[in-house]
């Protein structure tokens, strides 16, 4: 979690439970910015299969285009609206 910022002892402040939640921007997946995932969105993040420094195929921000953003865009096919 500390990739987050966030620290074990951040919740140690207050006896209240403590929900941290990471919101995904919206279509994340969206590679070319159309509002839509579709074959495009896929022919970019095979255009940028394997390393890459910051590629806007690199949905997870592994350095690394592979299977797991290619799922990402699976999961999101269709339109953003």
């Amino acid at each position: 979690m500390s990739a987050n910022g966030l620290l074990e002892g951040d919740s140690e402040a207050s006896d209240h439970l403590v929900f941290c939640v990471d919101f995904a921007p919206p279509c994340l997946a969206d590679i070319n910015h159309d509002d839509t995932v579709d074959v495009d969105d896929l022919m970019a993040l095979i255009a940028d299969w394997g390393p890459c420094g910051e590629c806007a195929a690199d949905l997870n921000n592994d350095s690394y285009v592979g299977a797991d953003d290619l799922l990402l865009v699976l999961a999101a096919w269709g339109s953003c609206a």
